[in-house]
C-alpha cells in the first residue's frame, strides 16, 4: 500500500511505472524532501555501489 508520493507525483505516475496493481491508502502524505545528511550518505552509498559494480 502506498502511504506517501514524492512532490510533484501523481498516483497516475506511480501506476504507470510499476508492473502490477497499486493499492493507495485513504489518506496520502507527502514524502519529506532528504535533509543534507541524508543526500550526502545517499551520495556516497551510490558512489561505493558503483565502484563495486566497476570492480573497484
Amino acid at each position: 500500500v502506498v502511504t506517501s508520493l514524492h512532490p510533484g507525483v501523481t498516483r497516475e505516475q506511480v501506476i504507470d511505472a510499476t508492473g502490477w496493481e497499486i493499492r493507495f491508502a485513504d489518506q496520502l502524505e507527502t514524502t519529506p524532501v532528504p535533509t543534507e545528511q541524508e543526500l550526502t550518505i545517499l551520495r556516497e552509498l551510490k558512489a561505493r555501489t558503483e565502484a563495486h559494480h566497476a570492480g573497484n
